[in-house]
């Protein structure tokens, strides 16, 4: 009986939030707002509203980015509720990561693939939705070149359970690899 694993777990995690690109008043000019990780809450009769706080990577002029908009106190948990009031870290990346309404654009996060013992199957996770290019992840957790992931996926050496993998693929959770080492 072998000890090799025929599943290995990846988990591709973000090292921070992603930036929000958008006008800053006070620079007057386009710039990267970063999250602070902290929450504006804000009640109004039954009524309340949340915030994401951002800052302007240039001036630390403030931005509040809209989680929960004029939402009666009753439809939102109190374990949420809490969460928002004690800036919760978790929760502050879940909104963080939320699709962005308005004009504003997201700039990609930096990551790092945290990898297990090599194993013909991997099943990728993210913990946060990641906009990130298969070869990206796979060099990462291989420790190869993009040329030679490329390569590979071309050749069918490394593929997955559907339609077949490109390059420029982007990473879906729950992506279940097969590699031939």
């Amino acid at each position: 009986m072998s000890n090799v694993p025929t599943l290995a777990a990846w988990r591709v995690r973000p090292l921070h939030t992603p930036a929000v690109l958008r006008r800053c008043p006070r620079c007057d000019g386009m710039r990267r707002f970063r999250s602070s990780d902290r929450f504006r809450v804000n009640a109004q009769g039954r009524r309340l509203d949340v915030w994401l706080i951002y800052r302007c990577s240039a001036c630390s002029q403030t931005w509040n980015r809209t989680v929960e908009e004029r939402v009666g106190v009753d439809r939102i948990p109190p374990e949420l509720y809490a969460a928002y009031l004690r800036n919760d870290l978790d929760v502050a990346w879940d909104a963080a990561f939320a699709p962005l309404r308005g004009g504003a654009g997201i700039e990609a996060a930096d990551f790092v693939v945290e990898t297990s013992a090599p194993a013909p199957r991997v099943r990728i996770s993210m913990p946060w939705p990641l906009e990130l290019r298969l070869d990206r992840v796979l060099a990462q957790g291989l420790g190869r070149s993009r040329s030679q992931v490329r390569e590979d996926l071309q050749r069918g050496r490394i593929r997955g359970e559907g339609p077949k993998l490109r390059p420029s693929s982007r990473l879906t959770d729950g992506l279940l690899l097969l590699l031939d080492r």
